[in-house]
């Protein structure tokens, strides 16, 4: 019987692994009809195949199995899948398409680079899926190993999200309130002119140009949080999320899509579906499949109102609108997502054209940056810029705009190839810990939960991302979240203790018998 089972389960894996490469199969046969046609470099075609195919095979392709080993929420799904993004677009190369950052490099050398380019990022995603699920094997064997910790604290069904999360609401919106006083704007000024968000000091842009306007930005960002810790909290308690949540989190989702980046506001409502998802009740595949697709038309949307808007003065949100309606297409789709907003293999071009030639490399100063880029530049005004804009300042001296160089060629430009082997399996290392010990352990808690949730809204983004500015982005909710459980924490700890108290105090007391005689004792 046991031999028969264990058949059977082979021919199940065998099954699909077959599936998966017959799905394989047929991208590379869309990726010819798709491409082929505007294709006047055929080498450089068929290598961007080589990264492509393998971050979709380690990535969204692992989802195709008979196990429950790969979700949609692994950080070996989300990673994958962000590298199958940023290597597919270097198929524009192939067309000859020209790109702003490329300007000053020939045709002659991007061919003569590619190569190396396509080898690097071939090198860093083959050794950061080494790394992580040879950390993530090595968690589980050890999990057998361990008795589970007692947990300290209170049980999480007596969370109270109360104080936490209230105090998150308040400081939220008194930070909006601040943020449109202090540039002396109403709250629809980025739906008119979503560039005006990168100059909030700038008082040639705004009337009041103001110093303290980003403090005010980020503790906007308590708002979304604050949704993910109740969510979390309510879901612990075995109970689902009530109106008031629902009410509060679609008014949120609205003030988040009036002021902050596409980027931000989908990674909030994606943080949310996992939480739901692995404490309230999980989603179906067909479902994800829906939100999906919808995610996609919405950043779409949102990139044509910022040509929009970027291209007109806009008098009134009525008169934006109206051209945006009529600016949407379905085939529009397609081309957003090869010209997408995001850093792709491209650009890896140019760090390999410029650093280690004719420029130095940085043996670890941008990674120093994950440590000073937390101060505020009211602070410090002569804080050097992002990566991505010392790359766009290659090709245009004077601008304050750029394109980040992405994950592995960030490791390029510090370390050479050695940056790219030792920095990707370290990485992929550090995120398989990270998700063992935050979902996967036997120790999860509501709190591990919701700083795993915004962790991974960041990892499909990494690949295109400066590691400074990611860690940026993760360090300041995920110190929100921490501070909110603490209080819902301290606030549940007093609630119980003034009703032990109260109950102490109203619950008679017992008679104690001794020596044939009966006193009263508390």
């Amino acid at each position: 019987m046991t031999g028969f089972r264990r058949r059977s389960s082979d021919s199940r894996a065998f099954l699909y692994i077959g599936l998966r490469m017959m799905v394989l199969a047929l991208f590379v046969l869309v990726y010819h009809a798709v491409f082929m046609p505007y294709v006047r470099d055929y080498r450089i075609f068929a290598l961007t195949l080589i990264p492509t195919c393998l971050s979709f095979w380690m990535g969204p392709l692992m989802l195709i199995r008979g196990d429950s080993q790969r979700t949609f929420y692994d950080p070996a799904t989300l990673f994958n899948t962000g590298l199958f993004y940023y290597s597919l677009k270097g198929v524009g190369l192939s067309w000859g398409e020209t790109t702003k950052f490329l300007s000053g490099v020939s045709d002659n050398a991007i061919a003569e680079l590619y190569p190396m380019v396509v080898l690097a990022t071939t090198i860093g995603i083959i050794l950061w899926n080494y790394g992580y699920w040879f950390m993530l094997a090595r968690a589980k064997k050890a999990q057998t190993q361990v008795v589970p910790r007692k947990r300290r604290g209170l049980p999480d069904m007596h969370l109270n999200p109360r104080l936490g999360v209230s105090l998150l609401i308040l400081i939220g919106l008194i930070s909006y309130v601040l943020l449109f006083v202090s540039i002396d704007e109403d709250p629809f000024v980025f739906l008119r002119s979503s560039w005006k968000r990168g100059y909030l000091a700038d008082a040639t842009v705004f009337g009041t140009g103001s110093r303290y306007a980003n403090f005010f930005l980020s503790g906007i960002k308590m708002l979304p949080v604050a949704s993910m810790v109740w969510l979390a909290i309510s879901g612990s308690r075995k109970r689902g999320p009530g109106v008031g949540w629902w009410l509060y989190t679609l008014s949120t989702t609205l003030i988040v899509f009036s002021i902050f980046p596409r980027a931000f506001s989908l990674g909030s409502l994606i943080s949310l579906l996992i939480i739901y998802h692995l404490l309230v009740k999980p989603i179906r595949i067909i479902t994800l499949g829906a939100m999906g697709f919808v995610g996609v038309f919405y950043s779409y949307a949102i990139g044509v109102w910022r040509s929009i808007t970027g291209a007109t003065k806009l008098q009134s949100i009525q008169q934006g609108l109206a051209t945006w309606l009529g600016t949407l297409e379905l085939d529009g789709i397609f081309e957003f997502t090869m010209s997408g907003a995001l850093a792709d293999i491209r650009i890896f071009v140019l760090v390999a054209y410029y650093y280690g030639r004719e420029l130095p490399l940085k043996y670890g100063d941008t990674l120093l940056r994950i440590f000073y880029q937390l101060i505020p530049r009211a602070l410090w005004p002569s804080k050097p810029y992002d990566l991505g804009v010392e790359l766009g300042r290659l090709s245009n001296p004077y601008t304050f705009s750029g394109t980040p160089p992405g994950f592995i060629a960030e490791m390029y430009m510090n370390f050479h190839i050695w940056g790219v082997i030792i920095g990707s399996f370290l990485l992929g290392v550090l995120i398989a810990w990270l998700y063992y010990k935050l979902v996967l352990s036997s120790n999860r808690t509501p709190q591990s939960v919701v700083i795993y949730a915004i962790l991974a809204q960041r990892l499909f983004l990494l690949p295109s991302n400066t590691l400074s500015l990611a860690i940026l982005a993760l360090v300041i909710p995920m110190g929100y979240a921490l501070v909110a459980f603490k209080l819902c924490e301290f606030d549940s700890l007093y609630q119980l203790r003034r009703r032990q108290k109260r109950s102490l105090r109203t619950t008679p007391a017992k008679p104690v018998i001794a020596d044939s005689r009966i006193a009263y004792g508390g």
